[in-house]
């Protein structure tokens, strides 16, 4: 893309922006890079913006790395800028009506939702995060909860939504600011608006989400949370520093159940320092989650992302992981589709165990999700199969010649897919 820019017109600034270029600001040495705004970028742009219109060198914008002297080099430190600074998202600037449909997980259509950030940051240390990384401060900021539902009032108002998605990392960090959000939706009558939120296992229990809660986050709308549980394996959730139990996460799952809760449940797999067994206690962990209500979602187990910068990052590199040198070697290196690096390049994974790894990554979304079965013709029959397949592996521990994500990789082949994608 910067290459097309500067092709059609030599003489604009290219600033990049974002994850990359906060972790490696050092790319702006890159004969495509003119200059890179670090971390949050909200009050940097807009002083970028009046620097070029005023003539202004990039030194003079704080929260950058410029070109400087045939190198590179920092401007001033821009600290994180306060919550109640920051204006609503004006979604008039663009076509929001081609964005606003998102397929619901628990009503199975398309419903219009936009999401609203309620707070900035995560005050958790998971050593896979690329939060531990980019948030320095390592604060947890949260807006005024006034300001949130007048936001989320007015988004109602002029788009018509059926749901807001509150996208914080932690929407439940802070019981009193939850009960205060709950105050305001039942103040002003919101309860017909449903809302989708992030929350931790270990918040479950007394005095902070119990049975009495959940009934009151379902009465204002909260029809469907989402939970990191990670791993299933008491050695993992160490390794992740996760700061969470597994029967913390089994009753958490209990008491959302008996409630009749819509729960999402994300776990990771081929982290450095797993191992089969503990892959397979994942496995059965999750299990235990799906036999206990169908409303429960499963997202993986998804392979290890190793973010740069963060503490499994370096255990990988260390490892034997390949890191590229430049943006350039970035630029050029192969991602699988859903975003991370293959197996073969996992080095800390056995190769014993490469095949079992690939092997559930294809085949536990079909046996862990009964959407799977609402497929028509060849596609449901095969799934039913992969199914009891799974299941008979899943309780007799044969994991030998898991052969069968070969055929579904088949049945899902859409040569014109990948022809577009090109």
């Amino acid at each position: 893309i910067a290459a097309a820019i500067r092709a059609v017109s030599p003489d604009t600034p290219l600033i990049w922006g974002g994850m990359h270029p906060t972790l490696y600001p050092d790319s702006v040495k890159h004969p495509l890079c003119d200059g890179v705004v670090i971390g949050e970028g909200d009050a940097t742009v807009v002083a970028l913006a009046r620097a070029l219109a005023a003539g202004e060198t990039l030194e003079t914008v704080s929260g950058m790395g410029v070109k400087r002297d045939g190198g590179w080099g920092l401007t001033a430190f821009r600290p994180l800028c306060a919550m109640g600074e920051l204006p609503w998202v004006d979604y008039g600037l663009i076509e929001a009506e081609r964005y606003i449909y998102t397929w619901s997980l628990q009503e199975l259509r398309m419903v219009r939702v936009i999401p609203v950030h309620a707070a900035r940051g995560c005050p958790w240390h998971c050593t896979f995060c690329i939060n531990t990384t980019i948030n320095a401060e390592r604060r947890y900021r949260f807006r005024d909860t006034d300001d949130i539902l007048d936001e989320i009032e007015h988004l109602v108002a002029a788009y018509d939504l059926e749901m807001i998605i509150l996208s914080d990392e932690e929407f439940f960090a802070n019981r009193r600011r939850v009960e205060a959000f709950l105050d305001g939706i039942e103040a002003r009558g919101l309860q017909r608006i449903r809302f989708n939120a992030t929350c931790r296992v270990n918040h479950f229990r007394p005095g902070y989400i119990d049975a009495g809660f959940l009934k009151r986050l379902k009465a204002c709308g909260f029809v469907n949370l989402v939970f990191g549980f990670e791993s299933g394996s008491p050695d993992c959730l160490e390794i992740i520093r996760k700061e969470i139990t597994v029967d913390h996460g089994l009753q958490a799952a209990r008491l959302l159940a008996s409630e009749g809760f819509m729960a999402v449940w994300g776990f990771i797999m081929a982290i450095p320092g797993e191992t089969r067994r503990d892959l397979i206690k994942t496995l059965r962990v999750m299990e235990k989650i799906r036999r206990m209500s169908s409303d429960n979602y499963f997202i993986g187990p998804q392979i290890f992302r190793p973010y740069p910068g963060s503490e499994l990052y370096r255990k990988a590199v260390t490892s034997g992981l390949n890191e590229p040198n430049d943006l350039a070697e970035w630029g050029s290196r192969s991602f699988t589709p859903e975003g991370w690096i293959g197996c073969d390049e996992q080095v800390w994974i056995r190769p014993s165990d490469r095949m079992m790894v690939d092997y559930v990554n294809t085949v536990a979304p079909v046996y862990y999700n009964h959407r799977y079965l609402s497929a028509s013709g060849l596609k449901k029959i095969f799934h039913h199969l992969i199914r009891g397949v799974f299941r008979f592996r899943l309780e007799t521990g044969f994991w030998l010649f898991p052969v069968e994500h070969r055929f579904r990789r088949l049945l899902e082949w859409n040569p014109l897919k990948r022809l577009r994608s090109r």
